[in-house]
């Protein structure tokens, strides 16, 4: 009786409709807050995707805060229509983000291989790049038919340049020292291009493994905080229930079959006469 008044006093009142429009400005405000990061779009990049599932771990406490918030506020003023409806919307909602944050986690792995593989692959296309080039200059300097034609092809590969003092050298004594330089500035090019530092590789997992783990906490969180009908608690209450219902029968199925057989012991000794079971007692002792 006393729960009920506290429940419909003025004050309960008063705090629940506070708590009620606090909700509605967090949750609007996770919106705000995770739509904002969403611009400019690119679905298929690595880097867009783990951009967007940071927001929602980071943010996804805010959104946590907007169902505790609106549980309060049903708690205290449990006869309120608009309270009891967005209790229910709340825990709907409350259901998707739960199956929403367990699919960041294999998104999370996705990204951070994807990223890994990206990375890569601009280091392979760098050099590439720079093979290629150098390789069509030492062709150039291989097949050119004069030193004037070498010049204008090495200016149109954007390679050495060459001067006056350079094109009045015989043109075989100028492919080689060509040549040599050529293979000189290949390898100090190349060595300018380095694989991805391991240190940024490294921050790039933990993070990864921090999203990851954080998807799993909020997604019990929220499945704790989701329900199917007023009655049936939690949707992990339900879970629970389920689980417990289940063990308890398979542990009674376990119990009736190993009790089943003394059972039936006692009833086929019950089935032999008494005489028979005397006469045979009389024989042992004998």
């Amino acid at each position: 009786m006393g729960s009920a008044i506290q429940r419909t006093s003025p004050a309960g009142v008063s705090a629940a409709r506070f708590l009620l429009r606090a909700s509605q400005a967090t949750a609007l405000l996770f919106v705000v807050s995770v739509g904002s990061t969403f611009l400019p779009v690119s679905l298929l990049a690595p880097g867009w995707q783990h951009q967007q599932i940071a927001s929602l771990v980071n943010n996804g406490v805010i959104a946590l805060l907007a169902l505790v918030l609106i549980a309060i506020a049903h708690a205290l003023d449990p006869r309120h229509p608009r309270l009891k409806l967005l209790r229910a919307q709340y825990r709907r909602w409350a259901a998707a983000a739960a199956v929403g944050y367990l699919l960041l986690v294999p998104l999370a792995i996705a990204s951070l291989a994807g990223q890994i593989e990206i990375e890569q692959r601009q280091v392979l296309g760098q050099r590439e790049q720079v093979n290629r080039r150098y390789d069509a200059m030492r062709e150039l300097i291989t097949q050119a038919p004069s030193a004037q034609a070498l010049q204008q092809g090495l200016a149109r590969l954007e390679g050495p340049v060459l001067g006056s003092a350079d094109l009045a050298e015989p043109l075989p004594s100028m492919r080689r020292r060509l040549t040599l330089l050529l293979e000189q500035g290949r390898a100090q090019v190349l060595e300018r291009i380095r694989p991805v530092d391991p240190a940024r590789r490294f921050l790039l997992l933990r993070d990864t493994v921090r999203l990851v783990v954080s998807s799993l906490i909020f997604a019990a969180a929220f499945a704790a905080g989701a329900s199917h009908s007023e009655a049936s608690g939690s949707l992990l209450g339900v879970v629970l229930r389920r689980s417990a219902a289940i063990r308890h029968r398979l542990h009674a199925a376990t119990a009736k079959r190993s009790g089943s057989a003394p059972a039936q012991a006692t009833e086929i000794i019950d089935r032999i006469p008494v005489r028979t079971r005397r006469r045979r007692r009389r024989i042992r002792n004998s």
